[in-house]
């Protein structure tokens, strides 16, 4: 994009800086620790942070951003994780959660379906509020076409359908 040979992108993560982008769509998207339901923590109805440094975990690799938000948060607790398997796709992450022991740090987007069909459930970590940026951006100097607008318009709405 900055080279412009793309118009647009639709990115998931950190904010991108105003002044170099134009910002056609942004939502904050919550990212949940999860578990299966049969999980022993998953009965409880708070946890604290403190409690995580005992559990597997299964992360995402280190380019996701809120993994390593996460880790930071909790390393601002003293708690340092130790993930037991990390994986680049959350599908993956999810099926696993769906079947075993362990706990993870995804968007909750990525685990909704899973979450409203009971396989997968949101743990109540007491102090734990993070959130992923999903923006479509646009090059400061590209003007946006007829076209292109038709499209974001549908992209967003896609969007807040599946975040919200």
């Amino acid at each position: 994009m900055q080279t412009t040979m793309l118009d647009m992108a639709c990115l998931i993560d950190d904010p991108l800086p105003l002044r170099e982008w134009q910002i056609l769509c942004s939502v904050e998207a919550d990212v949940v620790v999860a578990a299966s339901p049969s999980h022993p923590l998953a009965s409880r109805k708070r946890i604290m942070p403190e409690e995580l440094a005992a559990q597997e975990f299964i992360l995402m690799e280190s380019s996701a951003s809120y993994c390593v938000a996460f880790q930071n948060e909790l390393s601002r607790r003293g708690v340092e994780l130790r993930p037991f398997l990390t994986l680049q796709r959350s599908d993956m992450v999810r099926k696993i959660l769906e079947d075993g022991m362990f706990l993870s740090v995804l968007p909750r987007y990525a685990i909704a379906t899973s979450v409203a069909s009971g396989s997968v459930c949101v743990l109540p970590v007491s102090g734990l509020s993070l959130t992923q940026t999903v923006q479509i951006a646009l090059h400061r100097d590209k003007v946006p076409t007829p076209q292109l607008t038709g499209f974001v318009t549908v992209l967003t709405n896609q969007i807040h359908m599946r975040i919200a």
